[in-house]
C-alpha cells in the first residue's frame, strides 16, 4: 500500500483497497481501456487525461460535457504556484480566466500527513525538512473557499487535487466540482475510495 516517506498515511486494509475498486465501479466511473486519451501538457496551462469506459461517451464537470466528442476542456493548474499566497492564488485564478480555461486545479495538502518528520529536503532548499518545505503550500480551507468563489464568479470549474482523507472531507464540504488523484497516489486505495463515495468525478493520474 501506499506508504509516504517512512509513513504517516496508508491504507488501513486489504478489504479498504478491494472497496475502492468497488465503489469505483459502483459509482459508473469511467474505467480505463486501450484507445487514445487526451493528453496536454502540465503546467500552469495543463492537463487533462481521460479515457472513456464503453457505457460513457461523456460526463460532466462544473456543468461542461467532458468526453471524446465534447469541446476541449482545460484545466489550468494552478498547483503550488500561488507559494502559500491567497492573493497570488486568485491572481492565477483571473489568469485562468482571461486565457480561456474552463476550471482551475489546486492541490490541497497538509504537510504533517503528507511526509514524515525525518524526510530530508532536496539538497538546494534552505529548510530543515521535505515537510517544511512543504508547510508553506498549505492553503487553509478559508483560503479554499476564497479561491472556489473567485473561479464560480469568473465561470470556471472548482478542481483540487486531495492528498489527504480529511482534505477530500474539506473539499467535499465546499462543493469541489471534481477531484483529481496524483499519479504518486495511483495505489492509495483509501484515497480514491474516500474521492469516489463523494459521487463527484474521479480523474486519476497514471504518471
Amino acid at each position: 500500500f501506499r506508504e509516504r516517506c517512512g509513513g504517516v498515511e496508508r491504507a488501513s486494509s486489504e478489504r479498504e483497497a478491494v472497496a475502492s475498486a468497488t465503489v469505483w465501479e459502483s459509482e459508473g466511473g469511467p474505467r480505463a481501456k486501450k484507445g487514445k486519451p487526451l493528453s496536454l501538457g502540465e503546467g500552469f496551462g495543463v492537463r487533462v487525461v481521460f479515457r472513456m469506459d464503453s457505457r460513457t461517451d461523456s460526463f460532466e464537470i462544473a456543468g461542461r460535457q467532458v468526453g471524446t466528442a465534447a469541446p476541449l476542456f482545460v484545466m489550468a493548474e494552478i498547483g503550488l504556484n500561488h507559494d502559500g499566497s491567497l492573493d497570488r492564488a486568485l491572481t492565477l485564478v483571473d489568469e485562468a480566466a482571461r486565457a480561456g480555461a474552463q476550471a482551475i486545479k489546486l492541490q490541497s495538502l497538509y504537510a504533517d500527513r503528507l511526509v514524515a518528520a525525518s524526510c530530508p529536503p532536496p539538497m538546494h532548499v534552505n529548510v530543515a525538512s521535505l515537510r517544511d518545505l512543504f508547510a508553506r503550500y498549505e492553503l487553509d480551507e478559508a483560503a479554499h473557499v476564497a479561491i472556489a468563489e473567485r473561479a464560480r464568479r469568473l465561470g470556471l470549474g472548482f478542481i483540487s487535487t486531495p492528498f489527504a482523507l480529511d482534505a477530500v472531507d474539506m473539499l467535499h464540504r465546499l462543493g469541489v466540482d471534481a477531484f483529481k488523484i496524483a499519479s504518486g497516489d495511483l495505489t492509495h486505495h483509501a484515497l480514491i475510495a474516500r474521492a469516489a463515495r463523494t459521487g463527484k468525478p474521479l480523474i486519476i493520474s497514471t504518471g
